[in-house]
């Protein structure tokens, strides 16, 4: 529902809502969603490109899609460039419905503007060819030590700790890759997953005590560098910041702690003390009473059965439409399990892929 309200927050009075939308076209095979991205690119064919992402994660981006394709395209079209890719290698790891590819090796040629380059990646190296000139990613030694060495802080002893610790941390990170998700019986890239996937990779690479440890050699390397302006914070910085001075960062700092009590606890201190801007917060969270926000924070909320979903938003809706009424939130707000369950036919709408239900609860609901 968030997606389908940001494309209805840019939809242009008068308007109609495309009667024909992208129809999501899947690939036999999990290495095979992820080629059609490389092949989508190559023809720079934008409809294409969106038909082979996850219709559970962008069925609003393809239902809305027909308004602007059109111009889009052919911008595109208009455009002095030429890709082609070729020697695309993939892994694919995971069982089920659900699946992570890794791409092992790829080449690509580009041509225009009255440019030619080439891009190899292989092996875990990168050679980028621009005429006469060729960057391999792999040579010359670490990047880091070269650019720690580019600020004469080849000697400075924390700065070589917190980057040994940095590494050690990061020694056991698994490979990120490209999640794919099959629906229907088609394979889709999922870019929500992919993004979520990578954040939890990274996570799952680093226990507390390593964390505490980069924490720490920061804060001596802050301390050691001392750079005026940059660490003592006498600089000004924009931040997302409302009229009152409230901002989201509060929210987003809140994601730090463990578990859903901590979590929630700390966004009510910030609404509370007025750190936390209350527009920021999801209103299954901003709004403790209703009882729900574990089930989302958890996820359950989006793989419950038809049932136990229908059971869960007609007990829960009433309390949100409760506070609709009295103003402290807008029915837009609201995912439609929360504003609208009536009009969600008896399933748990996250589950469905079906372009004709999904219009169906998109016009009940708005």
């Amino acid at each position: 529902s968030a997606f389908y309200s940001i494309a209805e927050s840019v939809r242009a009075d008068g308007q109609d809502i495309p009667e024909n939308p992208i129809v999501a076209r899947g690939a036999d095979t999990p290495e095979g969603a992820v080629q059609a991205i490389f092949d989508a690119v190559d023809d720079l064919d934008l409809e294409a490109l969106i038909a082979a992402l996850n219709p559970n994660e962008t069925e609003a981006l393809q239902r809305y899609a027909p308004m602007f394709i059109d111009d889009a395209q052919s911008s595109l079209d208009k455009l002095d460039a030429n890709i082609a890719f070729s020697d695309t290698k993939f892994t694919v790891t995971g069982s089920g419905d659900r699946r992570t590819v890794s791409v092992d090796g790829f080449k690509m040629h580009f041509t225009g503007n009255d440019q030619d380059i080439t891009v190899e990646s292989k092996g875990g190296c990168v050679v980028v060819d621009v005429g006469d000139t060729k960057t391999d990613s792999c040579a010359g030694g670490s990047s880091i030590d070269s650019t720690i060495s580019a600020l004469g802080l080849d000697d400075n002893e924390d700065v070589q700790a917190l980057i040994k610790t940095v590494r050690d941390a990061f020694s056991d990170l698994q490979p990120v890759g490209l999640t794919v998700q099959k629906v229907d019986g088609k394979w889709y890239l999922s870019p929500i997953g992919t993004e979520f996937d990578a954040m939890l990779t990274v996570m799952a690479a680093l226990d507390k005590g390593e964390l505490t440890d980069i924490i720490d050699g920061i804060k001596k390397v802050v301390d050691s560098v001392s750079t005026e302006g940059i660490f003592s914070g006498t600089t000004e910085t924009s931040t997302s910041a409302g009229g009152d001075g409230t901002t989201s960062d509060g929210f987003e700092a809140c994601y730090q702690e463990s578990g859903y009590s901590a979590f929630a606890s700390c966004i009510a201190t910030g609404l509370d003390d007025g750190s936390i801007d209350p527009s920021s917060v999801p209103p299954y969270f901003r709004f403790a009473d209703c009882g729900v926000g574990e089930q989302y924070f958890s996820g359950d909320v989006y793989t419950m059965s038809d049932d136990d979903f229908i059971a869960f938003a007609t007990a829960a809706a009433p309390c949100f439409q409760q506070h609709v009424t009295d103003g402290s939130v807008s029915q837009f707000e609201l995912p439609y399990e929360l504003s609208r369950p009536d009009c969600l036919e008896g399933k748990n709408w996250y589950n469905v892929s079906d372009s004709d239900y999904n219009d169906r609860v998109f016009e009940c609901a708005t």
